[in-house]
């Protein structure tokens, strides 16, 4: 990220994460460079990822080395079981990074979000932290083998959202709330790039 001449980087509110607390970390996706991006919090965190992520040669080996939470989209059964393993996370002190969006979405604008991270954090009792991600989406387009030239990427890390602000919401009020919130700071993301 940073050695590349034509990319400028920005992270912003690194400090609302606190270290030693565990929340449920959610953020946009809009390209696979989300991914090196959001190493760059440098705060302790397990993924949750798509079940073909960890059939790559290497990268998917030191997934599972590092224990990161596989999800089969396609079963409930997995599902569950991710459920499980996403609990036994956040009490062990990890917190769990999700693209509620569950895939990249083309181009910028968010997708529909769905409702499985809100429902960790609601029965885990955990804080949520919104993190919205804007210009990888140009960086590193869905589906384009070229890659164009001068971006500006701008990682935005929001406030904790405490259990105690939603807690007797339903998962969907929940998930519909933080959408708008991250929306809104998307837009006002945009307006300054």
């Amino acid at each position: 990220m940073w050695m590349n001449p034509l990319w400028s980087f920005k992270m912003e509110g690194r400090k609302n994460i606190k270290r030693g607390k565990t929340y449920v970390i959610i953020s946009n996706h809009q390209s696979m460079l989300d991914i090196v991006v959001l190493y760059g919090l440098f705060r302790h965190f397990k993924w949750v990822s798509k079940k073909e992520n960890f059939s790559i040669p290497i990268i998917g080996w030191l997934m599972r080395m590092n224990r990161y939470i596989e999800i089969d989209r396609g079963s409930t059964g997995t599902y569950l079981g991710m459920m499980r393993k996403i609990s036994a996370t956040l009490k062990g002190g990890s917190s769990v990074l999700m693209f509620p969006e569950g895939t990249r979405q083309p181009g910028e604008g968010f997708g529909v979000f769905r409702d499985g991270a809100f429902r960790m954090a609601l029965e885990n009792e955990a804080g949520i932290i919104p993190v919205v991600l804007n210009g990888t989406a140009a960086a590193v387009p869905k589906g384009k083998l070229i890659l164009p030239g001068k971006q500006r990427i701008v990682v935005k890390i929001m406030s904790e959202i405490p259990f105690e602000s939603f807690r007797g919401k339903t998962p969907k009020e929940l998930t519909n709330e933080v959408r708008e919130l991250m929306i809104s700071e998307y837009n006002k993301l945009r307006v300054v790039s």
